[in-house]
């Protein structure tokens, strides 16, 4: 048996959605997979189940309440065992530097490097052809929001802001937004009946359920707060 912990967990021949951190603790405690891969950490699971932790996007961690996300306190269980058989980390640098300042995790850190960022140039074959069906119009320059969800995001702070500007800014550009999936479970929510109501030429709002990676090459411009897209976005 093999999960995904937090996502989707693939049962011989059928699928199930795997409870994350917050749902069954029942399940976890009683559900031995053979592997686990964490994008994010989650607790719970069976001491003796093998863990990866693989993160998400390209990052260089990042200190939470005066601990380093990934390699702190995180990575251990209650016993102050590491979940962890691994660490898949994609940067040299960063696992140079954590080697020396935090030998503890010498043993499990590993670089693999990116297969997302190495398939990224093949994403979009025909951008002219992507924006017509995305109903933009190719000779315009493109604009791609992206925001993260905590209170200080763009779209926390600043999306009524946004949807009062936005038909200046759509009578010269493209704007395509991307909104983080946590957004529309936590914080303010009052601006997303409006945007769900947002019909304006020229502009497109990514679905929750679309990968975003490949509306990257699409833009000529990116807007973003503190998120790993920008990373991905340098090699266009």
């Amino acid at each position: 048996m093999f999960c995904h912990a937090g996502a989707v967990c693939q049962f011989g021949e059928g699928e199930g959605r795997i409870p994350g951190a917050g749902h069954s603790v029942l399940f976890r405690q009683k559900n031995k997979m053979d592997l686990i891969v964490f994008p994010d950490h989650h607790y719970g699971f069976l001491p003796e189940c093998p863990k990866i932790y693989i993160g998400h996007g390209l990052s260089t961690s990042r200190i939470v309440d005066g601990d380093d996300y990934v390699f702190g306190r995180r990575a251990y269980d209650e016993r102050g065992q590491m979940i962890y058989r691994k660490i898949f980390w994609p940067s040299e640098f960063v696992a140079e530097q954590v080697q020396e300042k935090l030998p503890q995790f010498t043993p499990f850190i590993k670089v693999t490097g990116s297969l997302l960022l190495d398939a990224m140039p093949s994403l979009v074959s025909d951008r002219e052809k992507e924006l017509k069906r995305l109903g933009l119009d190719p000779a315009k320059k493109t604009v791609l929001i992206a925001s993260t969800w905590r209170e200080e995001s763009l779209i926390q702070s600043s999306a009524m802001d946004l949807a009062r500007e936005l038909p200046s800014v759509l009578a010269q550009y493209n704007v395509i937004l991307s909104i983080h999936l946590n957004n529309f479970t936590k914080g303010k929510i009052e601006w997303q009946g409006y945007l769900a109501q947002v019909k304006h030429k020229n502009f497109y709002r990514i679905d929750p359920t679309e990968y975003v990676y490949p509306f990257l090459p699409l833009a000529d411009l990116l807007v973003m707060d503190i998120t790993s897209l920008g990373l991905f976005y340098t090699i266009f």
